[in-house]
């Protein structure tokens, strides 16, 4: 079983073991023939192999690893508690079906038991990954962080997504994905810095409006032209609607 441990002399830290279920995601479905299910496109599906009973097509292994977890951690009398996992807590913290290059991917990042363990815990600050977008949110009264390293592709090809700057806009050039560490707390101020996440700071501006299911990566779109229009209305602040982005990239053409 993974062991809360406090170091420092008063920081709580609670790895929290998880994996994904499709009942996470909640949100309307987008319905296209480019976007096979997750079962049919991700790797971990047909790689790993479980013991009978066990399976990633339902809640059994989520609720499995969750299980494996030690008793719930105090997180009271602590200086800080800094909670992480590899998977998501809150669908949140992931951008709308409509902004992913494979929106069925919702499906398969997250956990409800990992979540209600979060809100239990209520720690000052939760560390995530999986998802390959650089984040800092609060949601709840809970920080949430993921600094993603990602796939050299990814960096290639979106690294301005990947990326955490000082709070503020993010680095219109800015490329590659996080390339040092991310401080997470600071013992010498007892803070917790704040970064500037690109979908993150996107939310931070404009409600998420999941009933909204039509995909920007559609095809007959080009993906570079369509990250070149996202990046061009986020970096300006600005809500992102489709009727927009068909126009800029009319424009572009």
């Amino acid at each position: 079983a993974t062991r809360p441990t406090v170091v420092g002399g008063g920081v709580l830290l609670v790895p929290l073991l998880s994996w994904y279920e499709p009942a996470f995601d909640a949100e309307p479905d987008i319905v296209d023939d480019w976007n096979p299910p997750a079962n049919k496109a991700m790797t971990d599906f047909y790689k790993c192999r479980w013991p009978a009973g066990l399976a990633a097509t339902d809640a059994s292994l989520a609720e499995h690893f969750d299980s494996l977890n030690a008793a719930e951690a105090e997180g009271g009398g602590h200086e800080a508690v800094i909670s992480f996992s590899h998977f998501l807590p809150r669908p949140e913290l992931l951008p709308e079906k409509r902004f992913l290059f494979f929106p069925n991917l919702s499906k398969a990042v997250g956990s409800r038991a990992l979540g209600r363990r979060v809100a239990r815990l209520r720690p000052h600050r939760h560390v995530f990954g999986h998802s390959h977008y650089g984040w800092d949110a609060e949601v709840d009264g809970v920080r949430y962080l993921q600094a993603a390293l990602a796939y050299p592709k990814e960096r290639e090809t979106r690294g301005f997504s990947l990326r955490l700057g000082d709070e503020g806009p993010v680095d219109a050039d800015a490329q590659g994905g996080v390339v040092s560490p991310v401080l997470v707390y600071d013992a010498a101020t007892r803070t917790f810095p704040r970064w500037s996440g690109f979908w993150s700071g996107h939310y931070a501006r404009h409600p998420r409006r999941p009933e909204d299911v039509r995909w920007m990566y559609r095809r007959p779109r080009e993906r570079s032209a369509v990250g070149r229009v996202l990046r061009r209305l986020v970096d300006a602040g600005e809500n992102v609607d489709d009727d927009i982005v068909e126009r800029l990239l009319r424009d572009a053409a």
